[in-house]
C-alpha cells in the first residue's frame, strides 16, 4: 500500500473520521513516525466504525495508550511540583505547547509529551533557576542566548523542563508580558499558572513549526500539531488576533500555508481571507507532492528559501564573543538548518 493511502488513513481517523484502514501495518507505522501513535490509540480502540481490529495491533495500540497515559499523569505530578516553587520566587509562568494541551484538554491523555515547556520574563530567569535547583533539579542545557531555553532534568522524573525567556525566531518579538494578555491564570493542585487562550495556543504552535523548525520553507507536516490545531481551532480562535502576531512577508506567508494545509487536511473551518492566495495554494500542492516524493525535497525548499528569505534576527552569536553575526555565517547556518535531518515526528514518506 502506498504511504500516500496510509496518510489519508490516519488523518480520517485523527480527525474525527475513524474508519477501516487500508493496511493496519502501514498505518501504524505512520502514527509512530509521526508521533500520532497515542492519538490513534484513542482515535480507533472501542470505536466500531474501525471494524475489526487485528489482535496484534489492537493489543499494541493498547499498550502504547496505557504507557502513555502512565507518562502523562507523572508529568503532571512533575509539574504540579514545581508551580509552588515558581510562584514562592514570584514567577506565573505560562504554559506552552504540550503540557499547556495536557492539563487543558481531557482529550489529551494518550498524547505522547516530551518535556514541559514554560516561558517566565526574561529578567526573572535566574530565579526560577534558584527555585528549580532547591527542588534539587539540575542544568541539563544552559542557553548562550536568551532566546535559548535553559534545559533542567532530574534522574527521577519521565521530562525534562525546558524554561524559554523569549521565543524563537526573535523577529517575531514574541515574550512573556506580550502573551501573558492572552492567558488565564488557573490553579493546579497548589501552584498557579498562565494556560494560553486557544488563539494563543495557535500561536505558538504555528510559529514553533513553521518558523523556528522552518517547516514552512523545508515543506514539512507535523500531523501531531495539526491535530492539536484542529482541537484548539474548535475551542474558539481569533483568526484575526491570530493573524496580527505575524509580521508581513515570510512570517505571515508561513501563517497562511500552514492554515491552509490545516483546512485541507483536518477540515478546520478557517477563514478563506486567512489562508492566502496563489502562493500558498502553490506551497501547498508542494507539500502533497514532496510528502509522496522525498527526493522533491530539497529542490523545493531551495526555491522557497530563494522566492522568499526567512527574516535575519539580529544575532545568532553568543553575546560574550562580543560581535554580531556576518551575512556569510547567516547563510551557512541557514543551509545547515533548512537541509539538514527533520526533528522527530515530522511527515517523510518514503
Amino acid at each position: 500500500m502506498s504511504g500516500g493511502h496510509a496518510l489519508e488513513d490516519l488523518i480520517a481517523c485523527l480527525s474525527g473520521d475513524p474508519r477501516t484502514p487500508r493496511d493496519w501495518r502501514a498505518l501504524v507505522a505512520l502514527a509512530s513516525e509521526t508521533l500520532t501513535i497515542g492519538s490513534l490509540a484513542d482515535a480507533v480502540l472501542l470505536q466500531p466504525a474501525v471494524g475489526e481490529i487485528p489482535i496484534h495491533i489492537k493489543e499494541l495500540l493498547a499498550d502504547v495508550r496505557d504507557r502513555a497515559r502512565r507518562r502523562n499523569e507523572r508529568l503532571k505530578e512533575q509539574l504540579f511540583e514545581l508551580l509552588p516553587a515558581l510562584n514562592a520566587a514570584g514567577v506565573e509562568p505560562i504554559l506552552m505547547r504540550g503540557v499547556a494541551r495536557l492539563v487543558s484538554s481531557s482529550d489529551e491523555k494518550s498524547r505522547l509529551l516530551a518535556d514541559i515547556d514554560l516561558l517566565v520574563p526574561l529578567h526573572r530567569l535566574d530565579d526560577c533557576s534558584r527555585a528549580l535547583s532547591d527542588l534539587e533539579y539540575e542544568v541539563f542545557r544552559a542557553g548562550e542566548e536568551k532566546h535559548v531555553p535553559t534545559v533542567f532534568c532530574r534522574s527521577r522524573d519521565v521530562g525534562m523542563v525546558d524554561v524559554h525567556g523569549e521565543l524563537q525566531p526573535l523577529y517575531m518579538q514574541l515574550a512573556y508580558d506580550e502573551l501573558a494578555r492572552s492567558c488565564q491564570s488557573m490553579e493546579f493542585g497548589t501552584g498557579r499558572a498562565l494556560i494560553p487562550s486557544p488563539t494563543c495556543q495557535l500561536l505558538f504552535t504555528i510559529v514553533h513549526d513553521q518558523l523556528h523548525d522552518g517547516d514552512y520553507w523545508r515543506g514539512l507536516l507535523d500531523i501531531r500539531h495539526l491535530v492539536d490545531m484542529q482541537r484548539i481551532a474548535a475551542e474558539g480562535v481569533n483568526w484575526a488576533g491570530l493573524a496580527g502576531f505575524f509580521p508581513g512577508g515570510s512570517p505571515k506567508n508561513a501563517l497562511f500555508v500552514q492554515l491552509r494545509s490545516a483546512r485541507s487536511l483536518m477540515k478546520i473551518d478557517v477563514p478563506e481571507e486567512y489562508c492566502g492566495g496563489a502562493w500558498s495554494a502553490l506551497q501547498q500542492i508542494r507539500r502533497r507532492a514532496q510528502a509522496h516524493v522525498t527526493a522533491l525535497r530539497p529542490i523545493f525548499t531551495l526555491l522557497t528559501v530563494a522566492a522568499d528569505p526567512p527574516p535575519r534576527s539580529k544575532s545568532m552569536i553568543p553575546r560574550s564573543s562580543g560581535r554580531t553575526e556576518t551575512a556569510r555565517e547567516t547563510a551557512r547556518r541557514r543551509l545547515e538548518h533548512y537541509f539538514g535531518p527533520a526533528n522527530p515526528g515530522k511527515l517523510l514518506l518514503k
